[in-house]
């Protein structure tokens, strides 16, 4: 089904997990909710970074407007996206998430599915030379060591590099986690702007100086 090949965090990304100052009331106070949802088996870092998520992203048709109207759409529809993790395949989601939509539909009724994008997620071994450039490039230029975790961003291209060309990838950010990425406030500080140059100007030191 949709969870097969998620795997379970290693204990050391648990312990780095449990190492940053999470504040779970705040956050869920941030996104204007009671209490955080998702799968509560799961602690909170584990539900945003290690396991997949299907989202409706919009519903439409009829009458959406002000008021009441007795009208019976002709046809309605729905966004959907789907975060996956390393380990999933998802070609094959897709075409699950197809078979079980059309499992579901009378078969008076027509429904078509169209698949955009898909792209599988990757994860670069910690312990890679690029990675270890990396955490020494921060640990230089924001004058902390990192902790290592996960990011959902969706770059397709990051799996291209490392399922096809074999090139582990390593993306640097620089941003805060209140800096609202994508939002119509969002900011980026001049002194993180400044930071993240001496750190990409470390991380290429630290790279150029990996053996090959």
């Amino acid at each position: 089904g949709f969870y097969d090949g998620v795997k379970a965090p290693e204990d050391w990304e648990l312990e780095e997990y449990e190492k940053l100052p999470w504040d779970f009331e705040e956050l869920a106070k941030q996104l204007g909710i009671s209490k955080l949802s998702g799968e509560r088996e799961y602690p909170v870092p584990v539900r945003k970074w290690c396991r997949p998520t299907l989202d409706i992203n919009g519903v439409y048709g009829g009458f959406a407007g002000k008021g009441a109207k007795t009208v019976i759409p002709s046809k309605a529809g729905a966004k959907v996206s789907m975060r996956l993790v390393p380990g999933q395949d998802a070609e094959r989601i897709a075409n699950l998430f197809e078979d079980f939509v059309r499992e579901r539909i009378p078969e008076e009724y027509q429904v078509e599915l169209i698949n955009y994008q898909n792209s599988p997620a990757t994860v670069i071994p910690v312990e890679h030379p690029a990675m270890q450039a990396g955490k020494e490039a921060f640990a230089k230029g924001f004058g902390k060591e990192p902790l290592l975790t996960r990011e959902g961003a969706s770059i397709p291209v990051v799996s291209f590099f490392v399922d096809e060309m074999k090139c582990p990838t390593v993306l640097l950010g620089f941003g805060l986690p209140d800096d609202n990425l994508h939002a119509p406030n969002e900011k980026f500080l001049l002194e993180d702007f400044h930071r993240g140059i001496k750190t990409s100007a470390h991380f290429l030191d630290a790279f150029a100086r990996i053996e090959k």
